[in-house]
């Protein structure tokens, strides 16, 4: 499937179906593996960005995966692996990792009806937990402050007064 905005390819397939107590039909677990691309303005054509496995698997917990590659303009293909699972009917919980040239991130975070978190740790120990009713979080590595992320500009603030965008 594709138009001028991206392109969407690959196989997908369904199994595992139920009936459950009220005589429904449910889906027990699905999977697409392939590649998405948009198309960035300007150019003649889409531009993959995200390759790889995304499965559902709705048993007594709901879990969505996925399992590939991710490239962003401007940085090196890096392998991202991520799962969601419902912990209730208003709350999930994320984790997962992603791999590129340098240190391995990895994240997890908790979402619920009143509180949005997210941790990220990086094999070099930088480290950050971001919530959603915060406007900064710390940015430490082995224990030492070294900055703070600005929540609404997208930006990594560094004690020298350097900035990094995270956009």
């Amino acid at each position: 499937m594709s138009d001028a905005r991206g392109r969407l390819v690959g196989s997908f397939s369904e199994d595992l179906f139920a009936i459950d107590a009220a005589g429904a039909i449910r889906l027990g677990h699905a999977k697409f593996v392939g590649d998405a691309a948009l198309t960035p303005a300007g150019a003649a054509a889409p531009v993959s960005f995200l390759s790889g496995a995304l499965e559902l698997t709705a048993a007594s917990t709901t879990v969505v995966t996925f399992d590939g590659s991710l490239v962003l303009p401007g940085r090196p293909q890096g392998a991202l692996k991520a799962a969601v699972t419902a912990t209730s009917a208003t709350a999930d919980a994320l984790q997962g990792s992603l791999t590129r040239d340098g240190p391995t991130v990895t994240f997890s975070g908790d979402r619920g009806p009143s509180f949005t978190s997210i941790a990220f740790s990086a094999s070099n120990d930088a480290k950050a937990t971001v919530a959603s009713n915060a406007a900064r979080a710390d940015v430490t590595v082995g224990g030492r402050r070294i900055g703070y992320v600005d929540v609404a500009a997208q930006t990594v603030v560094y004690v020298d007064g350097t900035t990094q965008s995270l956009r």
